[in-house]
């Protein structure tokens, strides 16, 4: 009987203890899978679960709370991420419509330039017709003053016009192949006026090289660099000239006037930079846009500009563009002289023309 009595009250200690243990173990395995069913909810663990119970469930309570709180921090950051970028986009959003009303405001500044040339070209016209009959000469002083205004005016606005039209994007080459010396002559009889008119001379260099290319643009890089060696030439002239290099053709522009200093030399293509006072009076410089327009148009023709100056000395402006096989054989011209020095090592070789046209070289 003793017996039966020890077994029964071993069976119910036995069943105590186990329902203890079980209630000390499930109670924290519910919590954590509570704990990890929110956070595959993607919610938040708070408050942190209670360390507690045997050994191996406080292991898996602490690992919990630790990617809730890893969890907790990615989220935060997201979050934060989330609002640059909303703010980035925000801002893009405005920039991207300050440069659409910007464009547009060009595309219309361009397509209102017919109605702005009419009373500049009604103006020229009169400024053109006050020299008739007048003979005094003060009268006569004073007529050309106002003519020369009037021309440098309609240069200018020829450029910002220019300008505006290849920032807006409607200027686009027209491919055609054709004899580089026909451009030659063009740029010859434009400048030549104007470089006797300053006591300098000009010297085109014939050729019979033909490229492939965009006549118009070809043309307005070579008259903005042209016009700009004369602008800053005070003595001696000008040479255009070009030389064949494999499949390319260089057309080198050198001149004999005061340089560019070498902190401008990478700033000079740059929209409405001028370089320093000294180097040209206010009558003479333009307002900043003649080599920033000759860049704009060298990168649509793919056409690269190098620029190579020594203060005092001179500037070479190179411009290269894609030679094509003549259509029919020409007589070949005189070799142009070679210009081989490198003016950034051993300054600039500039050309000086003399009476009888020659081209000198002096270091």
């Amino acid at each position: 009987m003793w017996i039966n009595i020890a077994i029964v009250a071993s069976l119910f200690s036995v069943s105590l203890v186990a329902w203890w243990v079980a209630r000390m173990i499930r109670t924290p395995i519910r919590r954590l899978c509570e704990a990890v069913e929110r956070l595959g909810a993607g919610q938040d663990v708070a408050p942190c679960l209670e360390v507690g119970g045997i050994v191996e469930v406080q292991r898996l309570q602490r690992g919990v709370n630790q990617i809730a709180a890893a969890l907790a921090q990615s989220r935060g950051m997201l979050e934060r991420d989330e609002r640059h970028i909303s703010e980035a986009m925000a801002d893009l959003m405005c920039k991207n419509q300050q440069l659409e009303h910007s464009s547009q405001a060009k595309m219309r500044l361009c397509a209102a330039a017919h109605d702005l040339r009419q009373p500049l070209h009604a103006l020229m016209l009169l400024s053109d017709g006050l020299a008739d009959g007048e003979t005094d000469p003060r009268r006569m002083q004073r007529i050309k003053h106002i003519r020369e205004c009037v021309e440098m005016l309609n240069f200018r606005f020829e450029e910002l016009m220019s300008f505006s039209c290849l920032e807006a994007g409607i200027s686009t080459p027209k491919w055609s192949e054709f004899a580089l010396d026909r451009l030659f002559d063009e740029i010859n009889r434009n400048f030549r006026p104007t470089a006797e008119q300053h006591g300098l001379r000009l010297v085109v260099r014939k050729t019979d090289a033909w490229v492939r290319c965009d006549y118009v643009m070809l043309s307005r890089i070579l008259s903005n660099l042209a016009s700009n060696s004369l602008r800053y030439t005070h003595q001696g002239g000008l040479l255009i000239g070009a030389r064949r290099r494999d499949h390319e053709i260089r057309i080198d522009i050198w001149d004999t006037g005061i340089g560019i200093a070498p902190q401008d030399q990478k700033r000079v293509f740059e929209k409405f930079y001028q370089v320093d006072p000294q180097y040209g009076s206010s009558t003479t410089r333009g307002i900043g846009l003649g080599l920033a327009t000759v860049q704009k148009l060298a990168t649509l023709l793919d056409a690269p500009v190098e620029l190579t100056s020594v203060p005092g000395k001179g500037t070479c402006v190179r411009v290269t563009v894609c030679a094509v096989t003549p259509p029919e054989p020409v007589i070949a011209s005189a070799p142009m002289p070679p210009m081989e020095a490198k003016p950034c090592q051993s300054g600039l070789r500039k050309p000086v023309v003399s009476d009888k046209l020659a081209i000198l070289e002096e270091v």
